[in-house]
């Protein structure tokens, strides 16, 4: 997002806030998320990425060491990929949580419902690969 900004209308429509887990990281994303969900005018998006500039410019400069070499096509793809692969990685992490739970917990209810909800979440990994 920081330095491929064309790609954010597509990156804000896949990812949730939640799933970032760095804290400062997940602290900008939540803010440009909801800039870009409640269609905040250029205006406003350029005047947050200006108070949060240090972060911002830390960011750019990052993407342009990792992606430098990428064309507008691989730039594309790795956007693709990267939101594909951060789905997985929610995913797995709620099938971990869920695998603990369902260990610890004596209730059949909840054992039950924690079971179904661990085959959707099985069924949408296997739709990711």
């Amino acid at each position: 997002l920081a330095r491929y900004p064309e790609h954010a209308t597509h990156i804000i429509a896949e990812v949730q806030p939640h799933v970032i887990v760095v804290g400062p990281l997940r602290d900008l994303y939540t803010d440009l998320h909801s800039l870009y969900t409640t269609r905040a005018t250029s205006e406003a998006i350029a005047a947050f990425r200006e108070e949060k500039k240090e972060l911002f410019d830390r960011l750019t400069f990052a993407a342009e060491h990792f992606f430098s070499s990428f064309d507008r096509v691989t730039i594309a793809k790795e956007v693709r990929t990267s939101i594909v692969e951060l789905k997985r990685y929610v995913i797995r992490e709620e099938l971990t949580r869920i695998e603990q739970e369902v260990r610890d917990i004596r209730d059949e209810a909840k054992t039950a419902q924690l079971l179904t909800r661990a085959d959707a979440l099985m069924r949408l990994l296997v739709e990711l690969y």
